[in-house]
């Protein structure tokens, strides 16, 4: 397993990455043939599967620079709220059967996340047992 801490532009960029849309087969009866087309719920969304099994998706992260003060009743209030990070965060904990071994190295790793890793000195979630 391999712990990946990434951040994308966007959450549609993240999704682009980590999401896989599911299709089906349909008969277009004007054309005599078989087209692809998006499974949807039943609510008529789109149906999305992930593609890797540990995901933990942390979305806007905040930097610790909110201003606080207290109001006239002497409760804590926020006078300035914290200014949002950039990028779209999630962490994956890649299986072995999710990766791909360097031909050179050996070392295992999943190239389609490697752009988007980041180094993390204190991650603000962390997989059991890493």
């Amino acid at each position: 397993m391999k712990a990946y801490y990434l951040k994308f532009a966007s959450e549609e960029e993240a999704k682009s990455v980590l999401y896989t849309q599911e299709m089906t087969q349909e008969f277009n009866e004007e054309t005599m043939e078989s087209v692809e087309v998006p499974v949807l719920d039943e609510e008529g969304n789109e149906v999305f599967s992930p593609n890797f099994t540990n995901l933990s998706v942390i979305g806007v992260m905040y930097n610790d620079d909110a201003v606080m003060g207290v109001d006239e009743e002497g409760m804590e209030t926020v006078v300035t709220p914290a200014t949002a990070k950039e990028g779209w965060h999630v962490n994956v904990l890649a299986l072995e059967s999710e990766m791909e071994a360097d031909e050179e190295t050996g070392e295992f790793s999943v190239p389609a996340l490697e752009a988007y890793s980041v180094n993390v000195t204190t991650p603000s979630r962390v997989w059991g047992g890493q």
